[in-house]
């Protein structure tokens, strides 16, 4: 099998499954694309220690955040998505972390320097992200309970990675605010798939091999060893040469 090193990027939380299940669920996708998955877990701590270990990796994964994961933004994580990001690396977040993907670009694309989350400060000057979803605030240190989306194609949007209308699981409520909307789809970073309100569920970006923040968890329900096609897409694009 040919070695591929995948970069798993957030505070690890032992006792949240979801943290498990995203690992598990990268080594059998890469097996099944007769791939070996060399997977190394970094927190913010480590990025800050290691700035330059994400260079050495075929691809980047955001999992979901714990319950018990810091409320505050981690800022070390910004810096190694724009690296990801400038040097074609590809990358893939999911659930809550989907929002660092989105700020990252913002901070050094859009130049809202001050892009953040109403998740992570009360009042931030550019309030990029904002609860969306019809269900409780989070309250820090209680693990959300996982429900079903119905994910489609957004209006004009191709569908992404080969997915089409289907359900997938989430626990996430935080999402790009309507505001901001318009400059993503100018700069290219899109919205291609929605949920069954209209709300953006998988954004985008154009001309880069695989950068793409997800609403969902593209493993949750599944039965083992099979693969979600959305983590076999950005298997490829880590497979292949840059």
């Amino acid at each position: 099998m040919r070695p591929l090193s995948i970069l798993i990027v957030g505070d690890h939380d032992s006792e949240y499954e979801p943290h498990a299940a995203t690992r598990t669920a990268v080594i059998e996708a890469a097996a099944q694309r007769n791939l070996h998955a060399n997977t190394r877990w970094m927190g913010a701590d480590d990025i800050v220690l290691y700035p330059d270990m994400v260079l050495e990796a075929a691809a980047v994964l955001l999992p979901p955040p714990g319950p018990r994961c810091p409320q505050l933004l981690p800022e070390p994580l910004l810096d190694l998505l724009r690296a990801a990001r400038e040097r074609n690396i590809p990358c893939l977040a999911l659930g809550e972390s989907h929002a660092l993907m989105l700020i990252e670009f913002a901070r050094n694309k859009l130049g809202l320097k001050a892009a953040g989350s109403t998740q992570h400060e009360d009042n931030p000057k550019h309030a990029l992200i904002t609860a969306v979803a019809h269900t409780p605030a989070h309250v820090h240190g209680v693990e959300r309970a996982m429900r079903m989306i119905e994910v489609h194609a957004a209006q004009g949007a191709e569908s992404a990675a080969g997915l089409t209308i289907g359900r997938e699981w989430t626990n996430s409520i935080y999402g790009l605010s309507p505001d901001y909307a318009h400059a993503f789809e100018a700069a290219g970073f899109r919205a291609v798939l929605q949920d069954a309100d209209g709300r953006p569920a998988l954004h985008q970006l154009e001309g880069h091999p695989c950068a793409i923040a997800c609403t969902w968890l593209p493993f949750h329900g599944l039965a083992p060893k099979s693969a979600h096609p959305l983590v076999m897409h950005w298997l490829a694009a880590a497979a292949a040469p840059r």
